[in-house]
């Protein structure tokens, strides 16, 4: 139960608030600023966000005309909830409650991230889209060799995991003619599939340079496969240059929020415990 003198201030600052907004209804000639339909205790109740309001209660009712006294009744609302937020500032929930405190800390970091950026210039973009073109992707290209043993019985699997033995420690392995070769030199993942069946393949990305996998069923048969070579093709810039862009606004509000937080830090007074260091 929240303490009775929590209440009792509570119920202080909301009576100052219904004092503070009677005020405002009986003054005859209100000083507004120019962007805003109402002000309490000198905070603005901007026209957007009364805009924006009456549009959902339009939407929730399926209207498309909002007549005079329900747009009243939206900005009372409106003037209700900034005299609440005026009472929480008074009474310190700013500092106290963890909870507002997290959604103060969240609406301060989707300022800073949605504030209007400039657009970068194709010079940027290219700048960094050269520093790091692997970033961005690229279609991968993998050289192989492959031994296969036509049928799936045991004896044929206990042939294959001794030939993968002997093919690990150099040795000349023999091995049957398979029904489709696999073509020499580098291939994209999808060629791989095609010869060798998807499981196979997926089997060979995992795998480092020189590895070999273990018998895997291929076909009618087995088939052991190694690694020799791996090869990632850049993207072109042209392919990728949204994908740069929007990893440019990335990094550039990352940087805004932390000069963002140095300059606060900078400018903060901070005290810290001994124990915890200076």
């Amino acid at each position: 139960m929240r303490p009775r003198g929590s209440w009792l201030l509570l119920l202080s600052a909301l009576a100052g608030a219904a004092i503070a907004t009677a005020g405002i209804v009986r003054a005859p000639h209100p000083v507004l600023a120019d962007d805003a339909v109402a002000m309490v205790n000198g905070s603005p109740i901007r026209r957007a966000d009364f805009e924006t309001a009456l549009a959902a209660v339009a939407a929730d009712g399926k209207r498309k005309d909002l007549d005079a006294p329900t747009k009243r009744r939206v900005l009372e609302r409106l003037i209700e909830e900034e005299l609440l937020i005026q009472a929480a500032l008074e009474l310190g929930l700013a500092q106290r409650d963890r909870r507002v405190r997290a959604d103060l800390s969240s609406a301060t970091l989707a300022f800073i991230k949605e504030a209007p950026a400039p657009e970068p210039t194709d010079a940027e973009l290219r700048g960094l889209f050269d520093e790091s073109p692997g970033f961005f992707g690229g279609d991968a290209r993998f050289e192989v060799e492959d031994r296969y043993f036509a049928g799936t019985d045991e004896p044929t699997r206990r042939r294959a995991v001794a030939a993968r033995v002997a093919w690990s420690n150099g040795q000349s392995v023999v091995a049957d003619r398979p029904a489709l070769a696999v073509p020499a030199g580098p291939l994209p993942l999808a060629k791989l599939e095609q010869y060798l069946g998807p499981g196979v393949a997926r089997a060979v990305v995992e795998l480092p340079v020189g590895g070999i996998t273990d018998p895997r069923p291929s076909g009618d048969g087995l088939r052991l496969v190694r690694l020799t070579a791996k090869r990632q093709a850049a993207p072109r810039f042209e392919d990728v240059r949204d994908l740069v862009r929007a990893e440019w606004r990335r990094r550039r509000t990352e940087g805004e929020l932390e000069r963002f937080l140095s300059d606060r830090r900078a400018r903060a007074k901070v005290a810290v415990s001994s124990e915890l260091g200076s």
